[in-house]
């Protein structure tokens, strides 16, 4: 083993910084994390994130321009996290329409989520400080376009970056 082999991907490692809006720290605030995973427009992308962080997601922000994709499979998977994942902040149109799925599959169930309806990131944000407990995460990854309510992903993204920040 060449140890300038070993010395560059030490060196890459230690420097990588992660491409906004996909899976971004945003940072630890209150003993709370915050991610920002705004690119994921689709519920697929929404179950991976929940999945890669783990058991610590406990709030969700969800939601956002309706293409008049399905969101059942997504409403499935969200219950079957419900032990740990406990807070679902959720922006119009598709925030609506995620949880009438959740509802659909098993309203008795749903009733084990905290359920917040926003209009705006400041919303959002706070009610995320206010029901995220200390030592887990609150995730940004809406399943959904971000057309109906900001500019674009990035915009999203980034409005919610700084209301963290403003916020804390």
């Amino acid at each position: 083993f060449d140890t300038r082999c070993g010395q560059t991907i030490e060196t890459a490692l230690s420097t990588y910084r992660p491409l906004p809006h996909r899976l971004e720290f945003v940072g630890c605030h209150q003993q709370i994390d915050f991610y920002n995973d705004s690119l994921a427009t689709i519920p697929q992308a929404t179950e991976s994130a929940v999945s890669g962080l783990g058991d610590r997601v406990q709030t969700l922000i969800l939601g956002g321009f309706d293409r008049g994709i399905s969101y059942k499979d997504l409403a499935r998977f969200l219950l079957g996290k419900r032990e740990t994942l406990k807070n679902l902040i959720l922006f119009p149109t598709t925030g609506d329409r995620i949880w009438q799925e959740i509802e659909a599959i098993s309203a008795s169930e749903a009733k084990g989520f905290t359920r917040i309806s926003v209009s705006n990131m400041q919303d959002a944000v706070e009610a995320a400080f206010r029901l995220t407990e200390k030592e887990h995460i609150c995730l940004l990854s809406p399943a959904s376009s971000s057309l109906n309510m900001f500019r674009d992903y990035q915009d999203r993204g980034d409005q919610f970056r700084r209301e963290v920040e403003r916020a804390r």
